[in-house]
């Protein structure tokens, strides 16, 4: 989560669904909740339609039935509305065949916006109904039996869904580039994390920061020193140097449709990008493991 957009926060799930799936052979299940689904587009795709909100929509599922009661085209938004959604099945579970596989519920440009207009009071005070309506989905025992992880896309905007997905959550990930712009929006998503754990039940384990990944960052005297500004405030919850994730050119390829290989986790052990991203998931690996 990061409440600016352009951070990495889509490239930080897709990292986190290969290691999980690739590397550790888990049950990965990525949840698209913004509503430019860049995060859909990588794993499943998108369709392009000129005349709707967004100019896209998600693909039609390819296991359809209208016997289910879900949407012809399920995606997350289905659920603040009280209906089934189905999970896609992605690239990656295709491709690893045995072990670990990465499912998708995909996003919906038009419904998301929807949602965030409809469940958004005039007060200020959002709809209990959409508060807790993903932590009730993902909470669920069909949910919990079929995935082992499950990772939350997020869009940029203090939205419902974005703070339905606060509450959904057990950890956050802040991903910033080392900006002036980037690095002011900190305080204040660290506030956004204080108020949520502030709001919740006892019965309900806190909300824990995993920390704050540096991302795209380059060999300049601008980033040097915005970073060093950044270990002064906050170190203790900044992730090590050798995770910081660099701006190389293996980061954006990996989303180019068609491209092979298509995990970073697929490149030479000795790839740069493979490196960082093997620390960055290690790092959060070990996190999880210590709470």
């Amino acid at each position: 989560m990061n409440q600016k957009g352009g951070v990495g926060k889509t490239l930080c799930v897709g990292l986190l669904a290969e290691w999980f799936a690739l590397i550790r052979k888990k049950r990965v299940l990525v949840i698209d909740l913004d509503m430019q689904c860049n995060t859909t587009d990588q794993w499943v795709g998108m369709e392009d339609v000129p005349n709707v909100v967004g100019g896209q929509l998600p693909p039609r599922h390819p296991e359809y039935n209208p016997e289910w009661g879900v949407n012809e085209r399920s995606t997350i938004a289905d659920i603040f509305y009280g209906k089934a959604v189905l999970p896609y099945t992605s690239w990656l579970t295709e491709q690893v065949g045995k072990g670990g596989f990465v499912e998708l519920m995909c996003g919906h440009p038009q419904l998301l916006e929807e949602v965030n207009i409809e469940f958004n009071q005039t007060d200020g005070q959002l709809d209990a109904r959409v508060h807790n309506r993903l932590h009730s989905f993902l909470s669920s025992e069909e949910v919990r039996e079929e995935y082992d992880i499950i990772l939350l896309d997020t869009g940029p905007s203090r939205s419902p869904i974005f703070r339905a997905a606060m509450r959904a959550a057990s950890d956050v990930l802040v991903p910033f580039k080392p900006e002036e712009k980037d690095i002011q929006g900190i305080n204040a998503m660290l506030q956004v994390i204080r108020q949520e754990n502030y709001s919740r039940s006892k019965a309900v384990i806190p909300l824990s920061l995993i920390g704050l990944l540096p991302n795209m960052v380059r060999p300049t005297k601008l980033h040097e020193n915005n970073l060093t500004n950044m270990l002064d405030l906050h170190e203790p919850i900044v992730f090590p140097k050798s995770a910081w994730l660099s701006h190389l050119t293996a980061f954006p390829e990996r989303d180019v449709k068609g491209i092979r290989p298509k995990s970073v986790f697929e490149f030479s052990k000795k790839n740069s990008a493979r490196v960082q991203a093997v620390a960055m998931c290690q790092y959060v690996e070990e996190k999880l493991e210590s709470e």
